[in-house]
């Protein structure tokens, strides 16, 4: 029986849950003794009872509750990932039925988590999961998000508004600029690739007329990928995105 999209994420938070407990344990256990699951349950106002460390909610909410303690060897993009992961995982627990889009973002999430965790073998099984999931996801209905490599883009049209484009790097730019002038500051809390500090970036590259940076090195495929991705993020489908070529 073929593993349902349910089921995928469900496997995948069990492997992130499995990955960063050890670290999170010996830092808290450093910082806080040996009644350290006590401690960070109630920095999450966890009062009346003692979480377990076998819920990834417990470590992702812990993180962050005591980022001071992580925040010399994490960056704030990782920050990112936790508030991205306990949304998934709250729509797993709650039975959610996951599209293609939504299973891929969460994996994508999970495997960007890993990598800040370097657990690099980790990683790349959620890698191969990805691909595998893009293989079975070329069908009728799926906006492949690939771009065809030896095109030029000259336009996208998002939300039924057309605009031009010079170059790649513009796709994504605009993509950015449309979403954090709907959203706002969320763009920056919920999309780690955006940030208000130049610095955050090797080849920094401001987005459009707002305030943010993102970082200009990246190849086009990655470029496509991210402008699709971050629209998923806020529950809008590939298909308000087209991407014109020459």
């Amino acid at each position: 029986m073929a593993t349902t999209n349910h089921e995928q994420v469900g496997k995948v938070l069990t492997l992130v849950r499995d990955t960063i407990l050890p670290e999170l344990e010996r830092t808290w256990r450093a910082h806080f003794g040996k009644a350290w699951i006590k401690k960070v349950s109630h920095q999450i106002n966890y009062w009346k009872d003692v979480a377990s460390p076998d819920d990834l909610i417990f470590l992702l909410k812990g993180m962050d509750a005591t980022w001071n303690l992580f925040r010399n060897t994490h960056s704030r993009r990782t920050r990112s990932y936790l508030h991205l992961l306990w949304e998934a995982r709250n729509e797993w627990a709650h039975n959610k039925r996951f599209s293609y889009e939504e299973t891929f973002r969460i994996l994508d999430h999970c495997e960007m988590l890993l990598n800040a965790f370097r657990a690099t073998k980790e990683a790349e099984k959620v890698r191969d999961l990805k691909l595998g999931l893009r293989k079975a996801g070329q069908k009728p209905g799926i906006v492949n998000p690939d771009p065809p490599l030896t095109r030029r883009p000259t336009g996208i049209r998002l939300w039924e508004e057309q605009r031009a484009v010079r170059s790649g790097i513009e796709v994504l730019e605009r993509v950015l600029e449309a979403l954090y002038k709907k959203y706002g500051k969320n763009l920056v809390y919920r999309y780690p690739h955006v940030s208000y500090n130049r610095t955050d970036f090797s080849r920094p590259r401001q987005v459009g007329s707002t305030d943010l940076y993102m970082n200009r090195n990246l190849p086009i495929d990655e470029i496509i990928k991210r402008a699709y991705r971050v629209l998923s993020i806020f529950g809008h489908p590939p298909s308000d995105l087209e991407i014109l070529y020459d």
